[in-house]
């Protein structure tokens, strides 16, 4: 940039005309005048589509220089929102738009003016009002320069320069130019430099709008620091544990700086709390805590120092009905997401909190009045108390029945034998949100709560009891599902049933079949048959009188009884239910009726799922030509019905089967098109009032590198249910879904890395379904490469990338059943050098998730749920581990093996990984895929000896069962598969293989002693487990690299009774046939052998090891007929055994 134009000024660049016709256009927009303000509205438009560089520096020159504050801040908000908004245009020759902002799109001398104006704009304005939104701009400017990962160096040492400020007003800003941009700060500005900046800015010796901008910029730069968490992790005041040397003293004097830094920030609080009287101190706390809210949510240790504070602060709140809503429902979402964020720590610090939260949770669910309106619609949540219901949920989630039950269960009963009908209301209520996540200890108590505490007030005089008592039921049917229904069956329908008929209160009517549906979907049929009866006369009743919301909820409560009963409706209520049902889907056709149109279709469908085609055949085309009318109208795409429309598709097809392909045509285009839609999201202006983003409208707030983002939650909904029903339409019409397998397989594909877990998952689901489409419907093979290629090419580099095992774990299975599907040579050298370097990925990231439980587990505040959690957290990793290993095995049959040469690095990388991991899972891991390797490669597995050799020795006596059991797994199968390589590698392992047989507790001199022994595994004898794979080792070396000794001994071994056995028992049965001498020369006696070979049969025969193998259990009967046939004294020494038994058994 030349010197001229680095000393450019705004006012070289628009002209007196020019800034006098753009004061006007922003006075216009002002106007209350609708023409006024629309003409105004059009000029910038024009503007922005036609002259950018006109628009932008008149905006910039209004928000320097015009004498009116109110200009002034308009036009900063202009710019941030025209100047600086993405936009999508086309840039140079390629015609593919792409995503930028208008400031990129002037010349590079312009943006350089913009910038440097709005930064002098920020310091000579002296009005608070115009202050704030220029902050923001600027912000916004600094945000969308670092997206484009391009420079403002100037930024930073004037945020810091207005820090350090005599101005008030100019040190306000820079703090909210620090919280706007706190991404971009954190990156470049360190613990150390900004700690004290803060810590003197929120002292009491400054002004309190400073205090409160520094608050927010601390929240905000906290929570996207990198190296805060480096701080949290010893869970010591000072840290020090894993720091050594010079590194200690700075760690321990950052650390004390932090809970310094914090307990500055609780006074703040304390100060506006104190002083709500002041004005703004309400707000003040309000936007304070909220600010908290979202540094707890990813940093929640970093308030350990200050919870009793806190916690204090949040009661006095919480006690004070005077109080403003927000403030004790922000102080409680505070404690709720340190709560959910660091659980063992708020367990640890906190042992009183759930004794002083819940009492106040439970009087805000009695703050309920008798409103006439309740009485006339149906909603199925109750509207009071919403933050109370929530509390009381997320403190059970997390909580749990340990901590939650002693403080609810003594106020329950109190409250239940109350006079108030709010206090039962509010009890009953208590029950319901804590049932889920008490559930553990709620089931040892689970016949006097039903018994005492809710079934009684089934029958409660006032309405709105009852109707709590319902909520609870049904709450408990689910969360307790089948044993509920197991143990109170009889009580729970008998308590429902009068509830259907009380015409008079018809919210209680609907809700009692709400409950009856939630029973359902854990009840058996006949729990249900002998009230069968009376339940359909009474729905058929309601369908026909009772109000609409009542009709509808019969509806969707009588598709779940016809799916329970099955058969039974089929048989005695079909055809009087099914007519009527259609009638409804045929004439409530007015807008009042959608929903009841929309259950009756639903109802349909899930009849004709529970009854079957045929039953349903002689309606099924009258239907079919209801779905069609309705399709046909291009107005249910958009209205209410649409979802029940396209869930009733769904259906129609799994009954249907492939006789549904005619209608796919009708039913794919609105369905890509909601697979195909994009996530709204909207940029919320920092002054402007999110309330209008409704969550009853599919709007949810979220927040983002320190911007407040409105997300339209109900498309990720309809997004994931298309999905869901193009795997549907897949899965039952295969090949004949080919015509859309290409079109779906490029919507799909992308969104196996959204970001949605629900989506990815679903995506994931469809994906290897697609190529059996392509399959079955006669893709030629070229095509089907080209749609591997790019499939192989996302899930591997997705496993490359990701660090949650649970995503990991999606696309694993996705890639095998992709390639089970595609069979021998789909794989390319390529694909399978990807699918290594995603595996070596995988060990990093289960090694790092492991070392970060280990820290975890070393905090002084991780207790025995906390350690429940982890290993929780452990058991996902494993799972993805497991199928890491199955993807392999599942690559190496495809490629008969040769796919090994190419996994070299991560089988090379695996001691290391077995030192870094758990070292018991590690060893597990490596075992199991050693015994992939040579099960599926065979002696191609040779070349990786030194990496497993002497691992799978030792482990013969490792002093974990399961390692010892996958060992000799691994011996075995090396004799089995792998060739005369490992022949000195099986026979160095028979000595131990032996030991390993003999030292077996569980083993005699002769294992038969006991011939009735009924096979059963015994859950605790492991040791035996590897003792029996020890022997079916030694059987597998003796046979197939012809050791004797290894053959004597596995003989000796036998019988085998809880591992895998059908290799075992037909090499003895082929022994038997042969008359080998090993089995009939045992101890020199051959009546003794004779004797000894049917007890090993036998007992084989009683344990059920061989019952996939039908033959092979014949055949071994057979023998042992034979035997004793053969034998008078052997018949003799076996007359009180089961021999006859198993002979008579299996009729040979």
């Amino acid at each position: 940039m030349t010197s001229e134009a680095s000393n450019l000024k705004i006012e070289d660049v628009v002209t007196s005309q020019k800034a006098e016709d753009f004061s006007n256009t922003l006075s216009r927009l002002l106007s209350p005048d609708n023409a006024l303000r629309g003409s105004a509205e059009q000029a910038l438009d024009h503007m922005a589509a036609h002259n950018v560089e006109e628009l932008a520096t008149g905006l910039i020159f209004c928000l320097r220089h015009h004498s009116s504050e109110v200009i002034r801040m308009q036009a900063s908000v202009v710019f941030r929102k025209m100047i600086l908004s993405p936009i999508l245009v086309a840039i140079g020759d390629n015609p593919r738009k792409q995503k930028t902002t208008c400031l990129f799109l002037l010349p590079q001398y312009l943006q350089e003016l913009c910038k440097r104006e709005l930064l002098l704009g920020l310091q000579n304005e002296k009005r608070r009002t115009v202050s704030r939104p220029l902050s923001d701009t600027v912000a916004e400017t600094f945000r969308r320069i670092n997206m484009w990962n391009l420079q403002w160096p100037e930024i930073l040492p004037v945020t810091f320069e207005f820090l350090r400020s005599q101005d008030p007003l100019l040190r306000e800003s820079g703090f909210y130019l620090m919280e706007s941009a706190s991404n971009a700060v954190a990156k470049q500005v360190d613990l150390a430099q900004i700690l004290p900046e803060f810590d003197r800015r929120l002292g009491e010796s400054e002004v309190v709008e400073v205090r409160l901008a520094c608050l927010k910029a601390v929240s905000s730069y906290l929570a996207d620091s990198q190296s805060v968490g480096s701080f949290l992790q010893d869970g010591t005041e000072s840290g020090h544990h894993s720091h050594a040397g010079g590194n200690r003293a700075s760690h321990d004097h950052i650390a004390r700086a932090l809970n310094n830094l914090m307990r500055r920030i609780v006074q703040l609080l304390q100060h506006f709390e104190q002083n709500l009287d002041s004005h703004g101190s309400e707000d003040a706390l309000s936007v304070a805590l909220m600010a908290l809210v979202e540094l707890a949510g990813v940093k929640a240790k970093l308030f350990r120092p200050i919870l009793q504070e806190l916690l204090q602060l949040t009661l006095e709140l919480m006690k004070d009905p005077d109080n403003p809503e927000r403030l004790p429902n922000s102080a409680l979402e505070l404690m709720l997401t340190l709560v959910e964020n660091a659980t063992a720590m708020v367990r640890s610090r906190l042992p009183n909190l759930c004794a002083e939260i819940i009492p106040l949770c439970m009087r805000d669910l009695m703050l309920v009045e008798d409103d006439e309106s309740w009485y006339s619609v149906y909603e199925t949540l109750e509207d009071n108390g919403r933050m109370a219901q929530q509390a009381l949920d997320r403190l059970a989630l997390e909580l749990r029945g340990k901590h939650v039950l002693p403080v609810a269960f003594r106020l329950i009963p109190q409250m239940l034998a109350s006079n108030r009908w709010q206090d039962r209301h509010a009890a009953l209520s208590t029950l319901s949100y804590i049932a889920e996540g008490c559930r553990r200890e709620m089931e040892q108590e689970l016949d006097r709560i039903m018994t005492n505490l809710v079934l009684p007030y089934l029958k409660d005089p006032h309405p709105r009891v009852r109707y709590a008592a319902l909520n609870t039921v049904g709450q408990m049917c689910s969360d307790f599902q089948n044993d509920l229904q197991n143990q109170f069956s009889e009580a729970i329908i008998e308590g429902i049933v009068p509830l259907l008929e009380d015409q008079n209160f018809p919210r209680v009517q609907a809700h009692a079949a709400a409950a009856l549906r939630s029973f359902c979907g854990g009840a058996r049929a006949e729990q249900i048959e002998p009230y069968l009866d009376r339940l359909i006369r009474r729905f058929m009743f309601m369908l026909q009188n009772g109000k609409v919301f009542v009709q509808e909820q019969t509806l969707t409560t009588l598709a779940s009884i016809a799916h329970t009963v099955d058969q039974s409706f089929a048989t005695h209520y079909y055809s009087d239910l099914m007519p009527l049902l259609i009638q409804v889907s045929k004439e409530a056709v007015s807008k009042e009726f959608e929903t009841l149109r929309g259950r009756a279709l639903e109802c349909i469908s899930l009849i004709a799922l529970a009854v079957g085609r045929q039953t349903f055949e002689p309606h099924a085309q009258l239907v079919l030509e209801i779905l069609v009318a309705l399709q046909q109208d291009q107005q249910t795409h958009d209205e209410f019905l649409a979802p029940y429309l396209a869930a009733t598709w769904a259906r129609m097809c799994k009954v249907l089967g492939h006789d549904f392909h005619p209608y796919l045509d009708l039913v794919m285009p609105p369905l890509l098109e909601s697979a195909n839609q994009q996530p709204e999201f909207k940029l919320v202006d920092p002054d402007e009032d999110a309330s209008q983003y409704d969550e009853v409208d599919g709007w949810e707030i979220l927040v983002a590198t320190g911007q407040r983002v409105a997300m339209r939650t109900s498309v990720l909904e309809d997004k994931h249910g298309a999905l869901e029903k193009l795997n549907c339409y897949a899965q039952e019409l295969e090949g004949s879904f080919s015509k859309y397998t290409k079109q779906v397989h490029d919507i799909v594909l992308p969104l196996l890395r959204f970001w949605h877990f629900g989506i990815r998952e679903a995506a994931a689901d469809i994906v290897p379904m697609l190529f059996t489409c392509a399959v079955q419907g006669g893709y030629s093979s070229e095509d089907i490469r080209l749609m591997w290629e790019k499939t192989a090419k996302m899930l591997t580099a997705i496993i490359s990338e990701q660090t949650d095992t649970e995503v990991i774990e999606q696309m694993y299975m996705s890639y095998s059943e992709c390639v089970d599907i595609l069979g021998p040579n789909c794989l390319t050298s390529e694909q399978i050098a990807d699918l290594c370097n995603g595996c070596v990925e995988t060990l990093q990231v289960v090694v790092e998730r492991g070392q970060d439980r280990n820290n975890q587990l070393r905090d002084p505040d991780c207790d025995a749920e906390e350690q429940e959690v982890l290993f929780t957290d452990a058991t996902i990793d494993e799972r993805c581990l497991t199928s890491l290993c199955s993807t392999i095995e599942h690559v190496l049959k495809a490629t008969s093996g040769s796919a090994i040469d190419g996994l070299g690095a991560f089988i090379h990388g695996l001691p290391d990984f077995v030192k870094a991991y758990d070292a018991v899972e590690g060893r597990k891991f490596m075992h199991s895929v050693f015994n992939t390797l040579i099960r599926y490669a065979g002696p191609r597995s040779f070349a990786f000896r030194k990496v497993f050799a002497d691992p799978v020795l030792h482990g013969i006596q490792d002093p974990d069962q399961e390692v010892r059991q996958l060992s000799c797994v691994g011996i075995g199968d090396c004799a089995q598969y792998g060739g005369p390589e490992f022949k000195a590698y099986c026979e160095a392992s028979v000595e131990g293989l032996i030991q390993l047989v003999r030292i077996s507790d569980h083993r005699g001199k002769d294992s038969t002693a006991n011939p009735t022994f009924d096979g059963h595994a015994d859950p605790d004898s492991e040791e035996r487990i590897s003792a029996e794979q020890a022997v079916v080792a030694l059987g597998k070396i003796g046979k197939y690299l012809g050791h004797d000794t290894a053959m004597r001994e596995w003989y000796a071994g036998l019988p085998v009774v809880q591992v895998d056995s059908a290799e075992t028992y037909s090499t003895l049965l082929a022994m038997v046939q042969n008359q080998h001498p090993v089995v009939f020369a045992h101890d020199g006696n051959l009546v003794d052998s004779m004797v000894r070979l049917v007890k090993v049969i036998v007992k084989a025969l009683r344990s059920r090891v061989l019952h996939d193998d039908v033959g092979l259990q014949h055949g071994l009967a057979a023998a042992v007929k034979h035997v004793v046939e053969r034998s008078p004294e052997v018949r003799e020494r076996l007359r009180d055994t089961d021999t006859e038994e198993v002979v008579r058994r299996w009729r040979v």
